[in-house]
C-alpha cells in the first residue's frame, strides 16, 4: 500500500519546475527559454508544467515573487520595530546580500524590467513594494 501524499509529489513537481526555470532563465534569458527546455529540466511533461503555471510568462513573474517575498520576510521583523537609520541601514545590505547570493534572479528581473516600455511592469511594481518602508 502506498502511503504517500499526493500533494507532496504536486509541490515537489511544482518546485523543481521552478528550479528547472530559473536556471533555464538564467541560461538563455526570458526570449531565448522555451517551455520544453523547463520541462524536461524539470523531468515533466508540458501538460503538467501548464498544470500549474498558464505559461512562461506567468512562470517568470511567479519565480521572481517567490524570491522578492523571501527578501520581504526577512526584513519583516526588523522593520516592524520603527527602525533608526542603523537598522534601516542593516535592512537594505541585509537586502543586497540577498541579491548577491541570488545574482542570475537579480540579472534575469533587471534585464525583463529594462525591456519594459512602461512603468506599469508588474516588476516595479514589486520593487516598489519591496523598497516602500524606507523614507
Amino acid at each position: 500500500m502506498d502511503y504517500r501524499d499526493p500533494n507532496d509529489d504536486n509541490q515537489n513537481a511544482k518546485q523543481r519546475i521552478l528550479n528547472a526555470a530559473e536556471e533555464v532563465f538564467a541560461e538563455k534569458g526570458f526570449d531565448g527559454a522555451r517551455v520544453d527546455d523547463i520541462s524536461n529540466r524539470a523531468g515533466v511533461n508540458k501538460a503538467l508544467l501548464y498544470y500549474y503555471f498558464s505559461g512562461k510568462q506567468d512562470l517568470f513573474e511567479e519565480l521572481v515573487k517567490g524570491h522578492i517575498e523571501d527578501i520581504i520576510k526577512s526584513r519583516y521583523g526588523m522593520l516592524l520595530e520603527k527602525p533608526q537609520l542603523k537598522e534601516k541601514a542593516m535592512s537594505i545590505s541585509s537586502t543586497f546580500d540577498m541579491f548577491k547570493d541570488k545574482k542570475e534572479v537579480l540579472r534575469m528581473t533587471l534585464m525583463e524590467m529594462m525591456k519594459s516600455k512602461s512603468n506599469d511592469h508588474f516588476l516595479f511594481k514589486l520593487f516598489d513594494y519591496m523598497f516602500n518602508d524606507i523614507k
